[in-house]
Protein backbone atom coordinates (compact mmCIF):
# COMPACT_ATOMS: atom_id res chain seq x y z
CA UNK A 1 0.00 0.00 0.00
CA UNK A 2 2.99 2.34 1.14
CA UNK A 3 5.06 1.51 -2.19
CA UNK A 4 1.41 2.46 -4.10
CA UNK A 5 1.31 5.53 -2.93
CA UNK A 6 4.66 6.62 -3.43
CA UNK A 7 4.40 5.91 -7.17
CA UNK A 8 0.86 7.85 -7.48
CA UNK A 9 2.82 10.77 -5.74
CA UNK A 10 6.21 10.53 -7.67
CA UNK A 11 4.48 9.64 -10.74
CA UNK A 12 4.69 13.42 -12.24
CA UNK A 13 8.20 13.63 -11.72
CA UNK A 14 8.85 11.02 -13.73
CA UNK A 15 6.84 12.15 -16.52
CA UNK A 16 8.70 15.39 -16.57
CA UNK A 17 12.11 13.60 -16.02
CA UNK A 18 14.90 16.51 -17.76
CA UNK A 19 18.09 15.02 -18.88
CA UNK A 20 21.46 17.36 -20.03
CA UNK A 21 23.17 16.76 -23.06
CA UNK A 22 26.91 18.39 -23.29
CA UNK A 23 28.29 19.60 -26.50
CA UNK A 24 29.03 21.76 -29.32
CA UNK A 25 26.11 23.60 -31.41
CA UNK A 26 26.62 22.06 -34.88
CA UNK A 27 23.14 23.73 -36.24
CA UNK A 28 20.93 25.99 -35.55
CA UNK A 29 17.39 27.18 -36.49
CA UNK A 30 14.20 28.68 -35.05
CA UNK A 31 12.88 25.88 -34.07
CA UNK A 32 15.14 23.28 -33.22
CA UNK A 33 18.93 23.11 -32.44
CA UNK A 34 21.64 19.96 -33.28
CA UNK A 35 24.17 19.30 -30.70
CA UNK A 36 27.49 17.00 -30.90
CA UNK A 37 29.18 15.84 -27.97
CA UNK A 38 33.17 15.17 -27.53
CA UNK A 39 32.04 11.39 -28.39
CA UNK A 40 30.51 12.43 -31.96
CA UNK A 41 27.04 11.70 -30.76
CA UNK A 42 24.68 13.99 -32.29
CA UNK A 43 21.38 14.65 -31.19
CA UNK A 44 19.23 16.96 -32.26
CA UNK A 45 16.76 18.81 -29.95
CA UNK A 46 12.86 20.53 -30.80
CA UNK A 47 12.35 24.50 -29.66
CA UNK A 48 9.16 24.37 -26.72
CA UNK A 49 7.63 27.40 -26.69
CA UNK A 50 8.96 27.67 -22.85
CA UNK A 51 12.81 26.50 -23.72
CA UNK A 52 15.24 28.87 -21.15
CA UNK A 53 18.41 30.61 -22.71
CA UNK A 54 21.03 31.28 -20.06
CA UNK A 55 24.80 31.37 -19.14
CA UNK A 56 26.82 33.26 -21.93
CA UNK A 57 23.99 33.30 -24.68
CA UNK A 58 20.64 35.30 -23.52
CA UNK A 59 18.23 34.19 -26.43
CA UNK A 60 17.54 31.70 -28.62
CA UNK A 61 18.26 34.02 -31.18
CA UNK A 62 21.84 34.65 -29.92
CA UNK A 63 22.88 30.73 -30.00
CA UNK A 64 25.54 30.30 -32.92
CA UNK A 65 27.15 26.91 -34.36
CA UNK A 66 30.49 26.09 -32.07
CA UNK A 67 29.02 27.61 -29.21
CA UNK A 68 29.18 25.09 -26.25
CA UNK A 69 26.07 24.33 -24.57
CA UNK A 70 24.36 21.93 -21.75
CA UNK A 71 20.76 21.17 -23.12
CA UNK A 72 18.49 20.20 -20.49
CA UNK A 73 15.41 18.34 -22.56
CA UNK A 74 12.90 16.05 -22.34
CA UNK A 75 10.70 13.57 -24.31
CA UNK A 76 7.40 15.22 -25.40
CA UNK A 77 5.36 13.86 -28.08
CA UNK A 78 8.17 11.49 -28.84
CA UNK A 79 10.23 14.35 -29.56
CA UNK A 80 13.32 15.16 -27.72
CA UNK A 81 12.34 19.12 -26.90
CA UNK A 82 15.05 21.29 -25.57
CA UNK A 83 13.88 22.89 -22.02
CA UNK A 84 16.87 24.75 -20.69
CA UNK A 85 19.89 25.78 -22.97
CA UNK A 86 23.08 26.63 -20.69
CA UNK A 87 25.49 28.51 -23.28
CA UNK A 88 28.93 27.64 -21.00
CA UNK A 89 31.25 28.65 -23.83
CA UNK A 90 31.27 30.89 -27.05
CA UNK A 91 33.20 30.45 -30.24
Amino acid sequence: MLCTAFLLAAGPVFADDLRDFHGTISGVSGKSLSVQNRMGDRRSFARAKDTRVSGRRKAWSELQGGDEVVVSWSLRDSKPRARRVNVVGTK
